[in-house]
């Protein structure tokens, strides 16, 4: 019997694009045929597919059945690094705080610096002399 892209992921649970990923290793190409335009796979196919799923699911189970601890010193390390990166970025933060907070000043400094900047041609002019005194210099 021949099974459709669409039967094979209905069997399978898989999505399409991931049967047509399946199809596509070298094993499969005897498998696979053209019916109508439509791509079809036989009976042995549909079994390597399967196959091949019980053989991810054995590899994942067998990862978590793994050694305690394997899992328990990798959870230590993790939890060391998880802790320094955890330090830096409470230093970073205070970084960051202390570098806001000069940040706040200078922009006061320099608001008052335009202040006194807009006053001082007032304080910095000369009376006028007259033309009889600039000639004399009384």
């Amino acid at each position: 019997m021949l099974y459709t892209i669409l039967e094979v992921a209905k069997v399978t649970g898989l999505s399409k694009v991931t049967v047509y990923k399946k199809l596509k290793l070298k094993i499969m190409a005897e498998h696979i045929s053209k019916r109508q335009g439509k791509t079809v796979l036989d009976e042995e196919g549909l079994k390597l597919i399967k196959d091949s799923l019980q053989d991810l699911n054995f590899k994942e189970t067998a990862y978590t059945i793994n050694d305690e601890n394997e899992h328990t010193e990798g959870f230590d390390v993790s939890k060391e690094a998880f802790k320094a990166l955890n330090d830096q970025l409470k230093t970073k933060d205070l970084q960051i705080s202390e570098l806001n907070e000069r940040l706040k000043e200078a922009l006061k400094l320099n608001q008052n610096n335009q202040v006194l900047l807009k006053d001082k041609p007032k304080l910095l002019e000369e009376p006028k002399k007259g033309f009889w005194k600039k000639l004399f210099k009384v």
